[in-house]
């Protein structure tokens, strides 16, 4: 059983290949493929693509490098550098438990930010 336990669908050079990406994927055995939410609006639409795809499920959370305010770099990751309330993303991510396989971005991500 092959299981892609962390991916980020949602990113710009891929949202326009799920489809193919999905058939691929279970033409080689994947049975499941976990997409994760990064910030607001990617917790969102992965939420949507398990709707959508049988074999995506989805973790939500939210990328510390943008807890912490850094600009958008050279990643190619969607980020948020908008304000957002942190306790109603919470709430959202408490909402739908019971739709997603878990929680995750929650780390402390010290990749990208090497001063704290």
């Amino acid at each position: 059983m092959l299981v892609d336990v962390h991916c980020h669908l949602t990113h710009e050079k891929l949202k326009n290949q799920i489809p193919d990406i999905v058939k691929r994927a279970k033409e080689k055995g994947v049975v499941s493929i976990i997409a994760s939410g990064v910030n607001v609006p990617t917790n969102r639409e992965v939420l949507e693509l398990t709707k959508k795809y049988d074999i995506i499920k989805c973790s939500l959370g939210l990328y510390p490098i943008d807890l912490l305010g850094i600009q958008p770099d050279e990643s190619g990751l969607t980020r948020n550098t908008e304000k957002f309330d942190l306790d109603e993303e919470l709430k959202f991510i408490e909402k739908n438990k019971d739709k997603i396989l878990a929680v995750g971005e929650c780390g402390m991500d010290f990749h990208w930010d090497k001063e704290h």
